[in-house]
């Protein structure tokens, strides 16, 4: 009997397989590994995916920016640009003009004209908002809103990062096109060429917070 028993054999033991990694299991390791590729900064394959698909920028519409229209304008400013914005250029359009004719000579005042009109009749660059698009506008410091935001928030003295920046919204009177002007966004600063760009008159202007 005994040695009956211990002839009987023991049950062995059931051994699992090792797992192969499956079709289904290389497909969403593959899935996830391209997530990563594409989400990864600097991504060139990220890159493509968002000048693709992701979101247009918003630009202005300058279809309208014809001799003789009028249409809204909205450029960003802060209140030290009444005095720091100039350009440069001799030709004139409808009574207004840059404040120099040269880099160094300014446009004379007529004699009677008041000795501070907030330039309105003195062209200034300005960029849009959005787009950042160059447009020469004269008169925008000249109206109510506009001149009331620079009583208000006088910018002398004041660091130029410390002045909070604003849009004002303008409806604006197409005059023509300066070529070859030149620009100035720092008083005392350089002169740059700034090519071509619309030369407006603005007939109002309200003040909205950016």
């Amino acid at each position: 009997m005994a040695t009956a028993t211990r002839a009987r054999a023991r049950p062995r033991r059931h051994v699992e397989p090792i797992a192969i990694l499956g079709g289904r299991y290389l497909a969403a390791l593959g899935i996830l590994l391209a997530m990563v590729a594409i989400c990864s900064p600097g991504s060139p394959i990220g890159n493509a995916f968002e000048r693709a698909f992701g979101p247009r920028p918003v630009v202005t519409n300058t279809a309208a920016w014809e001799i003789g229209n009028v249409s809204e304008v909205k450029v960003t400013l802060i209140t030290a640009d009444a005095n720091r914005l100039a350009c440069a250029h001799e030709q004139a359009f409808d009574g207004v003009h840059c404040e120099f004719k040269t880099d160094r000579d300014r446009w004379p005042k007529a004699r009677d004209e008041p000795l501070d009109d907030n330039k309105e009749k003195v062209i200034q660059p300005y960029r849009t908002a959005p787009g950042n698009n160059l447009v020469l506008l004269s008169g925008l410091w000249a109206h109510h809103e506009v001149a009331m935001r620079l009583h208000r928030e006088p910018p002398a003295g004041v660091p130029i990062k410390q002045l909070a920046r604003f849009v004002a919204t303008c409806q604006v009177k197409w005059l023509g096109k300066l070529d070859k002007v030149r620009t100035r966004w720092m008083a005392g600063g350089r002169w740059q060429d700034d090519g071509t760009a619309m030369v407006g008159r603005t007939e109002s202007c309200t003040v909205n917070a950016m």
